[in-house]
């Protein structure tokens, strides 16, 4: 399994599942993408969503891993859907959350996701994460701390400048809705919403489900776009039944 996480986030949200995965006897790994967390930071780092997938691959052969399944957190599941459209034979399955790239997000959607990846302050960030979980009152202070020295690391300013203004322009031109939909029925699938997200809206969730015709929709109650972190259980039982059944199913 290779998880992907969105944008803005690093490796070490997924640390309340993959240890869930494991004892069901799946072999995790987990990444931060580049301008992340603590992978290389500044302008010239890959930020379109075909570069970012091309690394997956270069990520998946360098760990000599045939296939996978891609676990994938909006931004992070949008790369996951091209990884699977330019390279399926190296997909067993995808799990999207909150899914980017399935359904257009449009420009005023994404000019504001350019405006608060862009925003660093503590003040900034403590709103965004607000934003992200149902229940704002979870955010505790070392969260927002932490998050701050993370994303005001050297280089960190620049990369999210680059990663908004590729959002703002590009993003929705590399979307992969139908080219993925031609995938249904041969690759299992499943998307996954919290039912409270504010993020990527039911509304995108609703549409991504009717282009990829045929594939569930979970939504995972009391949750944000973050539903994996803020309801790990009922995240980790939804996506193991899951598995469970695409094995029983054949795949």
């Amino acid at each position: 399994m290779l998880f992907i996480h969105g944008l803005g986030a690093r490796a070490d949200r997924w640390r309340l599942n993959m240890p869930a995965f494991a004892d069901a006897g799946y072999h995790g790994y987990a990444l931060d993408l580049p301008g992340h967390g603590l992978a290389t930071k500044g302008g010239n780092i890959p930020s379109s969503v075909p570069k970012l997938a091309s690394l997956l691959v270069d990520i998946l052969d360098a760990l000599r891993v045939e296939r996978a399944f891609l676990v994938g957190t909006s931004l992070g599941a949008h790369i996951a859907a091209t990884v699977a459209c330019e390279a399926s034979h190296r997909v067993r399955g995808l799990i999207l959350v909150g899914a980017l790239g399935i359904a257009p997000l449009g420009d005023e959607a994404a000019s504001a996701i350019r405006r608060n990846v862009q925003q660093t302050s503590r003040d900034a960030i403590a709103g965004k994460l607000a934003f992200v979980l149902a229940d704002s009152l979870a955010v505790s202070q070392t969260m927002i701390e932490e998050e701050w020295r993370i994303n005001n690391s050297p280089g960190a300013r620049e990369s999210f400048a680059k990663l908004g203004d590729y959002i703002a322009s590009d993003l929705d031109r590399d979307g992969v809705g139908e080219r993925l939909s031609a995938y249904v029925g041969a690759l299992p699938m499943l998307l996954l919403w919290g039912a409270k997200d504010q993020a990527v809206s039911i509304k995108i969730a609703e549409r991504a489900k009717e282009i990829l015709s045929g594939t569930d929709l979970v939504m995972i109650e009391d949750a944000g776009h973050v539903p994996y972190f803020e309801k790990p259980s009922a995240f980790n039982k939804a996506v193991l039944e899951r598995f469970g059944a695409w094995r029983s199913a054949g795949f």
